[in-house]
């Protein structure tokens, strides 16, 4: 069960500080409404697909292809704030 978002909202309204995914904050940080805190540590955390051995599926290797290539693009996307976005002025 994913809460990170609760906690984020949490500290988005009371303050504080956490560990969130990138992809979760990444926008709070290009508005500026949440900052990094210079030398923290930072981790990845890896997931894991689980499934009944005897019933490999032939679409298995496709979706953890697939898998990985969202998590690629994801790592390498910039804020939303940063892409273009027609009508936004900034």
């Amino acid at each position: 069960m994913n809460i990170g978002w609760l906690g984020l909202q949490h500290i988005l309204h009371h303050g504080g500080s956490g560990y969130f995914p990138q992809r979760l904050v990444r926008d709070y940080l290009a508005d500026h409404r949440l900052m990094r805190i210079a030398g923290a540590p930072e981790f990845s955390q890896p997931a894991y697909l689980v499934y009944a051995s005897e019933d490999r599926a032939a679409y298995l290797d496709a979706a953890l292809e697939a898998i990985r290539d969202l998590a690629r693009h994801e790592t390498a996307l910039p804020p939303k704030a940063a892409r273009k976005s027609p009508g936004r002025r900034r």
